[in-house]
């Protein structure tokens, strides 16, 4: 994890130095901005962390106060590690929704770009990968989702629910007794399929054809 986080700082480090030197770099009151700021990587590192608690809590997954502690010190050791002054780093799940409503809500919107990405994955959900003839409903909910404005209906940002961090110490167990589908009952992508190997023999994560 160390050599990853000093090849990304370095990547950010060359970025911040040749990017600004572009012409096409727009200016901002007369000066080229800075990029990947630390307001830049607390945009990502929300999507990452904050926005996935909340998922997790919007879909009434049963977590333990330490499993929601560990997350949130998951995403704190890379954001340090990356640079982030401490003082920037959510101290807990309430810090951390605040500061995304902050950061990370007034960015959110559909772009061009994103567009044409949600084209292209609503395309990949009409492909059989599973080969088990499943077709097109992850399509219908994709297309459902983003006619609501890529959000559920009246959501705001990354979702109200706050799991406790490490300064509340509440417990967050059992947050309810209801968990998301898992496609239980069948194989997942590709795990556990086979497909012929050498003289005959399958190795384990294929399918036979």
């Amino acid at each position: 994890m160390i050599v990853t986080a000093v090849k990304t700082r370095m990547v950010h480090a060359a970025v911040r130095h040749l990017l600004p030197q572009s012409p096409w770099w727009p200016e901002v009151n007369g000066e080229k901005p800075i990029p990947i700021s630390q307001a830049d990587i607390m945009v990502t590192w929300h999507t990452l962390a904050t926005f996935a608690m909340s998922k997790l809590h919007e879909w009434r997954l049963r977590m333990l106060a330490d499993e929601v502690e560990g997350f949130l010190h998951l995403w704190q050791v890379p954001a340090h590690m990356l640079g982030v002054l401490d003082e920037h780093i959510p101290n807990s799940w309430d810090e951390a929704n605040a500061q995304s409503a902050q950061v990370l809500d007034p960015v959110l919107g559909a772009t061009r770009e994103g567009i044409v990405l949600a084209d292209i994955l609503l395309d990949l959900a009409m492909l059989d990968l599973n080969g088990d003839g499943d077709r097109g409903s992850l399509r219908v909910r994709a297309q459902r989702r983003r006619r609501d404005g890529g959000r559920p209906p009246g959501a705001v940002g990354p979702g109200p629910a706050a799991a406790p961090g490490p300064a509340g110490g509440a417990t967050s167990a059992a947050v309810s007794a209801g968990r998301p589908r898992s496609g239980r009952g069948r194989a997942s992508g590709w795990a556990g399929r086979r497909r012929p190997g050498p003289r005959g023999r399958t190795r384990p994560g294929t399918r036979r054809r």
